[in-house]
């Protein structure tokens, strides 16, 4: 239960019933959604990996937490199967079937086993990159440099690089022995296409693009138990059959939180009176429209014919800022038009709004990994049958992070169509 003093809102009814988070004056902390009992448990189900055809090896692997069984990538695997007359079918017009098979089998096995079950996840000993090193060695030779440093710039990410989550307080939930480390969600071809080797002539190179989406379970130091969603994208470049690999490329991201139980119905409700303060400027994404404070301009555009349409905009020496406001429009992944649910961070505020012509929106800020402190704006809408996200995310501090939020939010609306 939560304390009188913190958000007494939303603490649970005498009589024991459902929790229904009422109006607010403040956003509420996910750990008050937590203690309030708001959230959906913190587990991940093993078993889902198998239709990825990800498979615990004969491999166990011991480092600081325990004992761990690692990620093997089943021959069976649907990510393997090329189909020449499928939606990557018209790759024969440079290769064979055969060559394309085994270019999937290299860069998804590298995908999964040397990258998202590599040691160096939550090991930044000598022995753990040492592994990932020789395993980068192999597949495209030897490497410009120390991987360590060549990947400081992960720190948030994918990889231990100095222990980042340790200081943050973060670490594995207990390893099981003969049990795998996480349950993966995506495993999938990205994209597929041939290149111009840069020896000129009619040789062709394959550039083949990998996405694995996977969850972990991870403690905090006082306990309290979070899930970690992560996705790793890798790019490989083959330069044609037997001619080995050109390139490699890898980007991810990672994040901690809870599930709310009730979605976006759940994260209490912070009420915004509409407002657009005098001399500011209205700007449009698409049917957003928001207002900006005098000075600030255009930086820079996804242009109009791309998809998600994006917007950055310099808020200029009139706010005492340089910092950059960017507005996004993404289309939601998930087919029909379901309404979202609200991932809850870890350190972050939370609050629901309601944006004239939004089907929802949710609010959130706090401090991210990388010491950035961000004020992110979700919202939902759908637009001729399909669902649209607007996203509105900028740089701000503790202090300042609600008034600049209120004062956004309250100059936004959604047009019909």
């Amino acid at each position: 239960m939560l304390p009188e003093t913190a958000h007494p809102a939303i603490s649970p009814s005498a009589g024991g019933g459902p929790v229904t988070p009422p109006v607010l004056t403040a956003p509420a902390s996910t750990d008050d959604l937590i203690e309030a009992g708001l959230v959906t448990e913190a587990s991940i189900d093993r078993t889902a990996n198998a239709q990825f055809g990800v498979v615990a090896s004969q491999e166990t692997v011991i480092d600081s937490y325990g004992a761990y069984t690692r990620l093997e990538l089943a021959d069976d695997a649907p990510v393997l199967t090329y189909d020449p007359e499928g939606e990557w079918g018209w790759m024969t017009e440079q290769f064979d079937a055969a060559f394309i098979t085994e270019s999937l089998k290299t860069g998804a096995t590298y995908l999964v086993e040397d990258w998202a079950d590599s040691p160096v996840r939550w090991d930044d000993s000598k022995r753990a990159w040492d592994e990932f090193t020789a395993a980068a060695t192999e597949l495209i030779g030897p490497l410009e440099g120390d991987p360590r440093t060549l990947l400081s710039d992960s720190r948030g990410q994918y990889l231990d690089v100095d222990d980042w989550r340790q200081a943050l307080g973060l670490r594995p939930e207990p390893y099981v022995d003969g049990q795998v480390r996480v349950e993966v969600t995506r495993l999938e071809v990205d994209h597929m296409y041939y290149y111009e080797l840069k020896a000129g002539g009619s040789a062709m190179g394959l550039s083949l693009g990998l996405v694995m989406a996977f969850d972990e379970v991870v403690v905090r130091t006082d306990g309290t138990r979070f899930v970690m969603p992560q996705e790793i994208a890798v790019d490989i470049d083959f330069a044609g059959p037997g001619g080995g690999v050109e390139k490699v490329s890898v980007g991810g991201d990672l994040s901690v939180g809870r599930t709310l139980e009730g979605g976006v119905d759940a994260v209490p409700l912070l009420e915004v009176e509409p407002t657009v303060p005098g001399g500011w400027q209205t700007v449009q994404v698409g049917r957003l429209s928001l207002a900006l404070p005098p000075g600030a301009a255009q930086s820079t555009s996804s242009g109009e014919n791309v998809w998600p349409v994006w917007r950055s905009y310099t808020l200029g020496a009139a706010t005492g800022s340089d910092a950059e406001l960017p507005v996004m429009v993404v289309r939601d992944a998930v087919a029909g038009s379901e309404e979202p649910g609200w991932f809850a961070l870890d350190g972050f505020e939370n609050a629901r709004l309601q944006i004239p012509g939004a089907t929802s929106a949710v609010a959130e800020f706090g401090s991210e990994a990388d010491g950035r402190y961000l004020v992110r704006i979700d919202v939902y809408t759908v637009q001729d049958g399909a669902p649209v996200f607007y996203e509105v995310e900028f740089d701000s501090t503790a202090e300042t992070a609600q008034e600049e939020l209120l004062q956004y939010v309250a100059t936004m609306s959604v047009a019909a169509a």
